[in-house]
């Protein structure tokens, strides 16, 4: 990697990869109505918008049936992309 970068003309050194430590934040889990949890990254991802997209759908068509491509879905899956979008202008991302 080093070779590549001198090659390059990057700033990155030996002594940049010797001080180099990792950071694993914990993943975001969510909760969804049907009992299912699902799990993604934190800040800065996009994450918290799409968990929000995700249990406002399946808490709303948790109990149906029948296609769900009607308007009414689309409907309410264009607003909890809206929302989704919201929540990521809030938190800066």
């Amino acid at each position: 990697m080093i070779v590549e970068m001198k090659q390059r003309g990057g700033l990155l050194t030996k002594f940049d990869l010797a001080g180099y430590e990792s950071k694993i934040d914990a993943p975001l889990s969510i909760a969804l109505p049907n009992g299912y949890t699902i799990v993604g990254p934190g800040q800065p991802s996009s994450f918290s918008a799409i968990g929000l997209i995700a249990e406002i759908m399946t808490g709303r068509y948790l109990n149906q049936t029948g296609s769900p491509l009607s308007v009414i879905y689309l409907r309410d899956l264009l607003m909890a992309q809206r929302l989704g979008m919201v929540r990521l202008e809030q938190t800066g991302t």
